[in-house]
């Protein structure tokens, strides 16, 4: 007769639950590493939560002291070019006052009527040559402060990006992050 196993149920059995219990204990071998890698990441979590709890104000006071720090830089770097720009101004106009006046002098205004002594005859064509005189003025003068003030300008933009630079390369020396992250020093530079 042939022998199929069943002969014997008992050792059937047998076999089955020393194979049922294999896959058990493999079973809770793989629920226990996954536990313990689960319960891994908890514990690095609440020890990250616990240090930026502890260290997150400390930074954010820093950063406030260096904020107001550069915002006072920046306030009397702003007062002290504020001066200097009215100087430009007060320079520009100086420089170009005889030129203009000469160029407005020579100015041909046409659609006026003057009379022998070369004075307008009505009180429309003043109001005219007037605002014509006035408009040449004002946009020779704007050139001229325009181009004062441009080179200025440009100048002040590099003390307010050298501030800033300088502010952003210090916090970032302080910071305790990882190297990976880009700086926002060079960011700026680029």
């Amino acid at each position: 007769m042939i022998d199929n196993g069943l002969s014997n149920p008992s050792l059937f059995l047998n076999y089955i639950r020393k194979h049922v219990d294999g896959l058990a204990i493999r079973a809770v071998s793989i629920l226990q590493c996954s536990q313990e890698l689960c319960l891994d990441v908890f514990n690095d979590s609440a020890f990250e939560m616990a240090r930026d709890m502890l260290i997150t104000p400390k930074r954010l006071s820093y950063a406030r002291e260096k904020e107001k720090d550069l915002y006072e830089s920046l306030i009397s770097l702003t007062n002290s070019k504020q001066n200097e720009i009215q100087k430009l101004i007060c320079e520009a106009v100086n420089d170009i006052q005889e030129t203009l006046t000469d160029q407005a002098c020579s100015l041909e205004i046409s659609g006026i009527e003057l009379t022998d002594q070369l004075t307008v005859k009505t009180a429309r064509d003043l109001k005219k040559c007037t605002s014509i005189v006035q408009e040449f003025v004002l946009v020779r003068l704007n050139k001229a402060i325009g181009e004062k003030l441009l080179s200025s300008v440009s100048i002040l933009h590099q003390d307010y990006v050298g501030t800033l630079t300088r502010c952003l390369s210090h916090l970032e020396r302080n910071q305790d992050d990882d190297e990976a992250s880009i700086s926002a020093s060079k960011a700026l530079q680029e």
